[in-house]
């Protein structure tokens, strides 16, 4: 049985070790440059990095890190996704996920999609399902769109999808610095898209 001082070749070898242990709450990210998407499906596992966002995950496929699961912290990590287009989703159950001190940057920058993203939350189970969400002192920054009058690109969305029946409560956006997000036609710094209570507060914004 894997203990806290269990090296794993991936970080996501570490998550799926994690998903069928069942008893380890944080994967923490040494410091260092991981070429891999990852992928947790793990009711409340924290996925850690090392200090000062030192941990860089640079996705190999169109989203780099994907949650599906409740009470998931993703914390102090780079996220980068240069050929896809997106950084963080969060789809599922999105209940007291927790997404926190990362730098979010380099999103499909390499790649000519539309409406890239660089954290997103939607897809949900019944539409509605991300009460208590955070999203806190990130920097969302260098979020490229590629294919000329399609959507835009965003920084931060959260989607409510349940066809007008749901609600998505006490969701707060804090803290976030967000820069540099282009498109051809227009972009979006922080979104919430159908029915979302909320607060989006103390976020610089410029670029």
């Amino acid at each position: 049985n894997p203990d806290e001082s269990t090296k794993f070749s991936s970080i996501q070898d570490a998550v799926d070790v994690a998903a069928e242990n069942g008893s380890i709450a944080t994967i923490e990210v040494h410091e260092g440059t991981y070429e891999e998407s990852v992928r947790i499906d793990t009711k409340g596992l924290t996925l850690q990095g090392a200090d000062d966002a030192s941990s860089t995950i640079i996705g190999q496929s169109s989203i780099a890190v994907t949650s599906t699961a409740p009470n998931v912290e993703i914390a102090d990590l780079r996220i980068e996704n240069p050929d896809g287009s997106r950084a963080v989703r969060v789809t599922g159950d999105a209940t007291g996920v927790v997404i926190q001190n990362n730098t979010v940057t380099n999103v499909n920058t390499n790649n000519s999609a539309d409406q890239p993203r660089g954290i997103v939350v939607g897809g949900l189970d019944g539409g509605d399902s991300a009460d208590g969400l955070e999203i806190r002192n990130n920097t969302v920054t260098n979020v490229e769109g590629g294919a000329a009058d399609k959507d835009q690109a965003h920084a931060i969305q959260i989607l409510e999808e349940s066809g007008g029946g749901g609600l998505i409560e006490n969701v707060v956006v804090d803290g976030n610095t967000i820069e540099s997000i282009t498109d051809t036609r227009s972009t979006a710094a922080v979104q919430f898209n159908g029915k979302i209570e909320g607060e989006i507060t103390n976020n610089n914004i410029s670029g």
